[in-house]
């Protein structure tokens, strides 16, 4: 099971083992007062986008001179949703969001992608056999042999 803990604690004590008080840190950084409190408490409610607050959390990590990809990582784990998403939960009232959402195994959704190829083209054949092909074949006249009557070539030769 994925431990959705953030390790706030640790960058609390590495700044306080430096010296430095937060206000240091948010002018030092750059980064909001309210988002490095955020980040020593593990509390995410009011962070900014995504992309904003992993960079607030590299420079933070950056100025205590940690290395910020373990940071990153529990950051991302403990921010992304629950899914609990099975084919059957639409017994229990629950509607996926889509069904590339992972809803459903990957086989199914493959099962699915073939099989409207294979409509497609069973439709496609369907339709030239009964509409396409019936018309093209009722406009074309038989042509039969003697029925055009051809003038003789007049030879240019002959007069000379």
């Amino acid at each position: 099971m994925k431990d959705r803990v953030f390790p706030g604690n640790t960058l609390l004590e590495r700044r306080e083992s430096l010296g430095h008080s937060i206000q240091t840190a948010c002018e030092q950084t750059h980064v909001p007062l309210e988002y490095l409190q955020a980040f020593e408490a593990g509390c995410f409610e009011n962070m900014p986008g995504r992309a904003y607050a992993l960079g607030f959390l590299r420079s933070y990590c950056a100025f205590l001179e940690m290395e910020a990809e373990p940071f990153l990582d529990h950051y991302l784990l403990c921010t992304q949703p629950l899914k609990n998403n099975g084919p059957l939960d639409f017994i229990k009232g629950k509607q996926p969001d889509s069904i590339l959402d992972g809803a459903y195994p990957r086989w199914i959704q493959e099962a699915l992608t073939w099989a409207a190829v294979v409509l497609v083209i069973i439709l496609g054949w369907f339709t030239f056999t009964t509409v396409i092909h019936p018309l093209a074949s009722s406009l074309k006249s038989p042509v039969q042999a003697g029925s055009l009557e051809v003038e003789e070539p007049v030879h240019f030769n002959e007069d000379f």
